[in-house]
């Protein structure tokens, strides 16, 4: 009993400290702590006893890894939050510890109730946190970034999204599960809408002298006449800067201004958030979906 209440605190502590080092750090996440949460989640697992819980929680870590490094390859996502969520998922590779009863998806492993349940909160902290912050940057020209090709795709999601949840409410949705989907449908048709203003308030222009390893391109701000003269020069330039990229870039390229995410949220919050959400409410698909009333 003593090692679950050490599973449950191991898992919150961490999530926590890799907020804490995201948010006040810079986000910068020291290399030590990351490959530590790794090694002591992977000590957790031996202590289980137990061959297959061990070979199965490896097998979790090194799926959440393998896609994960998929992911942030293409720039989606920091390398340390892969790491955070494959850590977690060894320390509770299959939620047993329910201290509040929570709905869940039973036999699932706890890292997609983690990584659900964060996706739904960043939704929600986006548009709540890049509009008013895109607006004051912007003010006056804040409407005129907004393109005929916005709006249209934000009505076609928007369209998308209702449908389905019509469909979810024909067949039954809680209560909760209805709030869920309301704000969802809100928040991504604003994204969608907002895209572009939202992504001024997080870039900045560097050269690439003033690029660093892991920084992610706007490429979506950039001209395809911009891309392609850059890639004619640098094929393999994307979303990604890696230490080899920055060099051609910088020997190749040395005076052209790239858009370089320095304003975006720190993921480790919604990581965290969806920590204690799937804790200590769950999986949150188990009250949308019409079966998990």
């Amino acid at each position: 009993m003593e090692l679950v209440y050490i599973r449950l605190g191991s898992i919150i502590a961490i999530a926590l400290i890799y907020m804490l080092f995201d948010v006040f750090n810079n986000r910068d996440i020291p290399t030590v702590f990351v490959y530590a949460t790794l090694a002591y989640g992977a000590v957790l697992t031996i202590l289980y006893f137990n061959l297959y819980t061990a070979l199965l929680s490896a097998g979790i870590a090194i799926a959440i890894l393998a896609v994960g490094y998929v992911v942030y390859k293409i720039g989606q996502l920091g390398a340390a939050d892969v790491i955070e969520i494959a850590a977690i998922s060894l320390v509770l590779p299959i939620q047993n510890i329910i201290p509040l009863q929570a709905q869940l998806f039973q036999g699932m492993p706890f890292a997609i109730s983690v990584i659900i349940d964060s996706g739904i909160v960043a939704l929600v902290m986006v548009p709540l946190y890049y509009i008013p912050k895109s607006y004051s940057i912007l003010r006056h020209d804040f409407l005129s970034k907004i393109e005929k090709r916005d709006i249209r795709r934000s009505v076609v999601t928007f369209v998308a999204y209702s449908l389905f949840f019509l469909f979810l409410i024909y067949y039954g949705i809680s209560t909760i599960g209805f709030a869920i989907m309301t704000v969802a449908i809100v928040c991504v048709a604003l994204i969608t809408l907002l895209e572009r203003p939202m992504t001024l308030s997080m870039i900045s222009y560097q050269k690439p002298n003033k690029i660093y390893q892991e920084d992610i391109i706007a490429i979506n701000l950039m001209d395809k006449t911009s891309v392609s003269a850059i890639k004619e020069k640098v094929p393999e330039f994307g979303r990604l800067m890696t230490n080899g990229l920055l060099d051609d870039l910088r020997t190749k390229v040395p005076e052209v201004k790239l858009p370089v995410y320095r304003n975006a949220i720190p993921f480790a919050v919604p990581i965290f958030a969806g920590v204690i959400l799937a804790l200590f409410v769950g999986n949150l698909l188990v009250f949308i979906m019409p079966f998990g009333m």
